[in-house]
């Protein structure tokens, strides 16, 4: 009795200290960010901000959010729950230390949340199989590629709290079914609401388990068919046999249904509409920009390959074959199906199906991965235990032990490794201006993806962010009309029109107004329809290579613009060897020194009609006798060296179209031109009378409602000028 005690309490601690390791090893990981001045990337603002707001406003939330999408803003955030867990670390911290501040505890919350993480995916896994199972689930969701590196310190997004919470809550459910019991089923419900507070999608995991009913039912059917080795299509026996599962789950399902929809916290109806505008593309034009939106096809090498690399390779093979086998091999010893293993078939086949519309789709497959492949090994580790032959147990563990420490290498290699995510010194360095010079009325326009950046960091108000808005929310311009309003901004080579479209977003019309107050009754506040005091435009280095949606969205055609940025190859030498010029991209670019003058070649064949260049920070615009086509922007100041870069641009519109023509036809000289190894049917160049090109490459200098007031290598920011319209 004395042994079988001392056996087990040593089987738990070693159970404990393998937990406790695997939580500090998850911490570990992610902590290569924790140096970083601020949070990191776009979105994590977002939330900073919001728990920000609340701390400041005695923890009770506005009701509006004047910062976001002004004018008007927008309804304040109403999932709120992972705000407030942050308020909550940073209060435990202060306790600790009063000297911490909120944004160190910023930076540590996603860090806290993935360590936390291991405690219900233990507790899952355990409930499908036993505690190896649960530490091997544990380890292969903390460890996956895909949650790494949106879970980093001072990535304080939702990712985090979605795995964590995602665990939980189905750990709770099919405790509760297993239990049947009320008290489960209010624990269960309690966590599930808790998760939709901190995430509203959170109603996907009451969408799985209605799907599953259907799905258990079907399997028992063909798990009945294949023992009877007949088609047994007996709906009372397999309905009779499904009940122990499908009863709990209805009563469950109900039961959030029925008081998420008084406590207007969504039902099942919510997420199916909510599913089907986003499977058929509907109000959402701005996700065809988003590169984790874009489809991606799983049944190619590189597709599944790319899929698996973000679930992780290991868990990936071990769920995809192993949970098959497994289901195999019981069929074949008469053993009958767990239901788990058909839910988890449905779990991972459901989110498989997601990633189709998406990767940012991953990191809800690795959980159903992580589920699978921990439930593959726990049942195989049960097996070899239960057996007598010392050398399978041996290579057995052997095998485990060498895929989990595989998996923690990876994982603690990527993750010191995972940088590039911080927000770059140039633009705090521009936000700090803004800090210290805009008026706190100011309205700050750019392209859409910085903004959670800019309202987080200065406080000052965005034209739009990167959340999403669409029609019926955000009125009246939601963001399939900001995001073109914005393209135009930026393509358009009329400075006038870019000024107008700008003009409408620092004031409501009364008309406008009126709707807003309607469709918001009683939380619009005053100022959400007074004028912005003035406005901030930023033309920033990114937006070079995110061109090609401004002008897709801007000028609403498939056509899409992109710079041609060449690097220098080689210098051109002649017959005596002499550097006679310099050339870019092979020779896609040639500057030819001719005297005091430089004459740039296109394909060795055109004469460039207009060369740029900057000489002691004054702009050089000359035009080149006999040219025929298009500009030459030299980057870099020339006076010490010539540029490692150049740019190749249309003039303006009619010549960026005359490219498209020109591969499909002879040019003007009659001969073909070659340039299809330049550009095809949908891509053509960028112009250089283009807004963003005279912002960006030429510093504003040729604007005259622009007025450039700070810049950086980076960074050129504008103060918009409305009275130039007068």
């Amino acid at each position: 009795m004395k042994k079988k005690l001392f056996k087990d309490v040593k089987r738990r601690v070693i159970i404990i200290v393998l937990l406790l390791s695997l939580m500090y090893i998850a911490f570990w990981t992610r902590s290569a960010t924790l140096k970083s001045e601020v949070i990191l990337d776009y979105d994590p603002w977002y939330f900073y901000r919001l728990a920000e707001t609340i701390l400041k406003n005695n923890l009770k939330p506005p009701k509006w959010d004047l910062l976001s999408f002004f004018p008007p803003g927008r309804p304040f955030h109403k999932q709120l729950g992972w705000p407030y867990t942050m308020i909550l670390f940073y209060k435990i911290q202060k306790l600790l230390n009063q000297k911490a501040n909120f944004m160190e505890t910023a930076k540590l919350a996603p860090a806290l949340v993935v360590s936390l993480c291991v405690i219900p995916s233990f507790l899952l896994g355990k409930l499908f199989t036993n505690e190896w199972g649960g530490l091997l689930t544990s380890l292969f969701i903390v460890f996956a590629p895909a949650f790494i590196g949106v879970s980093m310190a001072g990535y304080c997004d939702t990712d985090a709290v979605v795995v964590m919470y995602t665990f939980l809550t189905v750990f709770s459910i099919l405790l509760a079914v297993k239990k049947n019991k009320i008290h489960y089923y209010i624990f269960s419900s309690v966590v599930f609401f808790w998760f939709v507070y901190n995430w509203w999608f959170a109603w996907y995991i009451i969408l799985y388990f209605t799907l599953f009913i259907p799905g258990l039912l079907l399997f028992r059917v063909i798990e009945r068919s294949i023992r009877e080795k007949r088609f047994a299509l007996d709906l009372k026996a397999t309905f009779e046999d499904s009940k122990p599962v499908i009863i709990p789950l209805f009563i469950l399902i109900l039961l959030v249904n029925v008081v998420g929809t008084i406590l207007g916290l969504g039902n099942l109806m919510a997420i199916f509409g909510s599913a089907f505008r986003f499977l058929s593309g509907k109000a959402q034009i701005v996700n065809v920009s988003v590169a984790e939106l874009q489809p991606v096809n799983v049944f190619t090498k590189n597709g599944f390959l790319q899929i698996a690399g973000r679930a992780g390779i290991i868990p990936t093979a071990l769920a995809i074959f192993g949970l098959p086998v497994l289901v195999f091999y019981k069929i074949l010893q008469k053993v009958r199906i767990n239901f788990i293993e058909i839910f988890l078939f449905v779990w991972m086949f459901l989110t498989f199906y997601l990633i189709i519309h998406g990767v940012r789709f991953s990191l809800l497959f690795s959980c159903a991965v992580a589920a699978s492949a921990g439930y593959v090994l726990g049942n195989l580790i049960h097996l070899v235990k239960s057996g007598k032959n010392l050398f399978i147990k041996a290579t057995v563990f052997g095998i485990v032990a060498f895929l989990s420490l595989s998996v923690i290498s990876d994982a603690a290699k990527m993750g010191q490794e995972s940088r590039g995510m911080e927000v770059e010194k140039e633009w705090l360095d521009m936000l700090d201006w803004l800090k210290k010079n805009a008026d706190p009325k100011a309205i700050v326009a750019t392209w859409w993806d910085p903004g959670h950046i800019i309202a987080g960091y200065t406080g000052l108000r965005v034209h739009a962010d990167g959340a999403h808005c669409g029609p019926g929310e955000c009125v009246p311009y939601n963001h399939n009309i900001r995001i073109k309003d914005m393209g135009k901004v930026l393509v358009t080579n009329d400075e006038k029109e870019a000024v107008r479209i700008l003009k409408k977003y620092m004031q409501l019309t009364p008309q406008q107004c009126e709707e807003v107050k309607k469709k918001y009754d009683g939380i619009v506040p005053k100022e959400a329809c007074e004028p912005a005091s003035e406005m901030y435009f930023i033309a920033s280095n990114d937006l070079i290579f995110k061109y090609p949606w401004h002008s897709y969205f801007g000028d609403w055609n498939n056509v899409q613009k992109q710079y041609l940025l060449l690097s220098f190859s080689k210098y051109v030498t002649d017959e005596q060897g002499r550097t006679i010029g310099l050339s870019y991209g092979d020779d896609l670019i040639i500057l030819l020194f001719k005297g005091d003058r430089i004459v740039p070649i296109l394909q060795k064949r055109y004469v460039v009609k207009e060369l740029l260049y900057y000489r002691n920070g004054k702009l050089h615009d000359e035009f080149v006798e006999n040219g025929t086509v298009g500009s030459v922007l030299l980057l870099g100041d020339i006076e010490n060296q010539f540029p490692s870069q150049v740019v190749f641009m249309p003039i303006d519109h009619e010549e960026s179209k005359k490219f498209i023509r020109c591969q499909e036809s002879s040019c003007e000289d009659g001969k073909d031109n070659n340039f299809n190894r330049l550009i095809d049917e949908k891509v053509t160049f960028a112009e250089r009378d283009s807004m963003f090109t005279k912002m960006f490459f030429l510093h504003g200098e040729e604007l005259k409602c622009f007025k450039l007031v700070y810049e950086n290598d980076k960074i050129r920011l504008f103060k918009v000028d409305f009275g130039c319209l007068e």
